[in-house]
């Protein structure tokens, strides 16, 4: 078996070459799209985050609105008692 020529060892480099690029394109593409969902998804928990501090202080408010309503209510009927 005769040794390879420079001309085929070069053809064969430039082969390995094309198909390493064409694998790197591929995980670029690849990292791109995970570093864009990573993106939205920090997004969608920074949006939840407030909406979940909206509801806290929505719901620490109604409580208070109850037990004052209750309050009132109890006041009301010991003043109807007496």
């Amino acid at each position: 078996m005769a040794d390879p020529t420079r001309e085929e060892i070069d053809a064969k480099l430039a082969a390995v070459e094309a198909r390493i690029e064409a694998r790197l394109v591929g995980i670029d593409g690849k990292l791109d799209r995970i570093t864009d969902q990573i993106v939205t998804m920090a997004s969608q928990v920074k949006e939840s985050k407030e909406a979940a501090s909206g509801a806290k202080d929505a719901v620490n408010s109604m409580k208070w609105h109850t037990l004052a309503t209750v309050l009132g209510a109890v006041a009301i009927i010991l003043a109807m008692w007496t």
